[in-house]
């Protein structure tokens, strides 16, 4: 019985010990900065279709739904603009018979040059799997 009670007791002190280490190491982490953030933020298409374990329409709708809420939720979209079309690539890469984020990226990549040809290229990639829109 007193075995028990002991036992008990330092695994208790062990999981408080544990809670309040995580706590104060997340405590002393720092934050990304806005650039290393947005570096980090959008993985390369094919490690995404490799890690999807062959539910790419699954994993393409979750970054779907990533680029909409970058939308939604940006102040000014001109600035997250590249990551849209990053997050955009992946969505038509694992599953190019969707049709509205071809569309969609030529909506709101329009802020420089260099993204109104990447959501050029996306419409390119858009009428060759939908012809007919």
């Amino acid at each position: 019985m007193r075995h028990a009670l002991l036992s008990k007791t330092l695994r208790t002190l062990a999981l408080v010990a544990l809670v309040a280490s995580t706590g104060w190491t997340h405590a002393r982490l720092s934050a990304p900065n806005g650039a290393e953030q947005d570096e980090n933020f959008v993985p390369r298409p094919e490690l995404v279709h490799t890690a999807s374990f062959g539910f790419t329409a699954l994993a393409a709708d979750y970054y779907w739904l990533q680029a909409v809420q970058l939308v939604g939720n940006a102040g000014d979209v001109s600035r997250s603009a590249t990551q849209i079309g990053k997050l955009l690539d992946i969505v038509t890469e694992l599953d190019p018979w969707v049709d509205h984020p071809y569309r969609f990226g030529a909506v709101w990549m329009t802020d420089s040059l260099r993204n109104v040809q990447h959501a050029n290229d996306l419409l390119r990639r858009g009428i060759a799997y939908h012809p007919e829109d």
